[in-house]
């Protein structure tokens, strides 16, 4: 959050109107080795996408996830929201309970 707070300061130090939006973001179901498929820390860091979009709720004004389709996490990067067969997962149903808690 320290960097975020940064980031959003230094930004108004140049612009003060400008519009924050958090892009291509979310939890990642698998990435390599070091992020081997776990659909629970998926979820749990998309909660804190949204801790983080509460906590500057002044700033930030859009919300953009980060993938809707997700693999069967056979591959290198998965950040899906849905299973390959379009079920949900734990991250998708962070992210509708989550999202109508943030509606403006």
């Amino acid at each position: 959050t320290a960097n975020t707070r940064d980031l959003i300061r230094a930004v108004r130090r140049y612009n003060r109107r400008a519009k924050i939006w958090y892009t291509e973001t979310g939890g990642l179901a698998e990435f390599g080795r070091n992020f081997p498929c776990n659909l629970n820390r998926q979820a749990s860091r998309t909660a804190y996408m949204f801790t983080l979009a509460r906590r500057f709720r002044r700033d930030v004004k859009r919300l953009y996830p980060y993938n809707l389709a997700g693999t069967d996490c056979s591959t290198r990067f998965d950040a899906g929201l849905l299973n390959v067969d379009g079920s949900p997962r734990p991250a998708y149903t962070v992210l509708a309970r989550e999202g109508r808690r943030l509606r403006r």
